[in-house]
């Protein structure tokens, strides 16, 4: 069971997870089964629960804590065995510390945690994972047969930076599972303008880099030096400002680091 946190109302909430007696209050005209019973022996994803209102965090806690509730309007304690897992692009431990965030719930949510790099470029390893469930799903909505992206065609997604993240992937498998005449994908199925694509380095907004522009003629030097400005800044970035870290990254040693940023700065 799936449940997006910040779109349920606190009104809503023990309603939507506990379920109701039929007269429990105006229009439950009949029982209704919550999503914690509903997914018992099951998993629950509990998608933003950073949004979680106070009042909400509350009687979430005692769910989760005691494996049990009542309904709204009823009597009996109904258990359950219910997996949660649960996710926020909120920092909570930040949110704990303000006190937008209950401490209890946040040791009980936080057993085993996972985490997952925000942009899909840091995460490469998902591409081909991510692709494929795509293609699935939008060849089932199409009425396809399941249509298979090529091992060159992941290779080719594994070069891109994908800007516009897992819902950029997500558009561009839906677009060439609709337009692909086979159950197939080649890189050249692939609508994106990847055989002219932007051949800037990220970091250095506003520059764009494209073969093209020789014929138009360029300043080599300039450009080898914007680009190494933006590998190093990068680098330091992932070290955290520490220089052997970053060396690393980049293939060089810790006295050639340091000569090319005192060099770019």
């Amino acid at each position: 069971m799936v449940v997006n946190c910040g779109g349920i109302t606190d009104t809503l909430m023990e309603s939507e997870f506990f379920g109701h007696v039929k007269g429990s209050f105006t229009g439950a005209v009949n029982d209704k089964k919550g999503l914690f019973e509903a997914a018992n022996h099951g998993t629950i994803f509990l998608d933003e629960i950073g949004e979680f209102s106070t009042m909400l965090q509350v009687k979430l806690l005692r769910a989760v804590q005691e494996t049990s509730f009542k309904p709204v309007g009823g009597t009996t304690e109904i258990e359950v065995d219910v997996r949660i897992i649960s996710a926020t692009n909120k920092k909570l431990e930040q949110e704990v510390i303000e006190g937008n965030f209950r401490e209890d719930l946040f040791f009980r949510l936080n057993v085993i945690p996972i985490k997952a790099p925000p942009l899909l470029r840091d995460r490469k390893g998902d591409v081909e994972l991510l692709s494929a469930n795509f293609a699935k799903k939008y060849s089932d909505k199409k009425g396809k047969d399941i249509v298979k992206l090529s091992s060159y065609a992941i290779d080719f997604l594994n070069r891109y930076s994908f800007p516009g993240n897992v819902r950029e992937l997500e558009n561009l498998i839906e677009r060439s599972v609709a337009l692909s005449s086979t159950n197939i994908i080649l890189p050249e199925s692939l609508t994106i303008s990847m055989h002219k694509k932007r051949r800037w380095i990220e970091g250095v907004k506003g520059q764009r880099f494209d073969l093209e522009d020789v014929a138009q003629g360029v300043d080599l030097d300039k450009v080898l030096a914007t680009i190494e400005s933006a590998y190093l800044k990068k680098a330091m970035e992932l070290s955290g400002g520490n220089k052997s870290k970053a060396a690393d990254y980049l293939k060089l040693s810790l006295r050639s680091i340091r000569y090319r940023i005192d060099k770019s700065t």
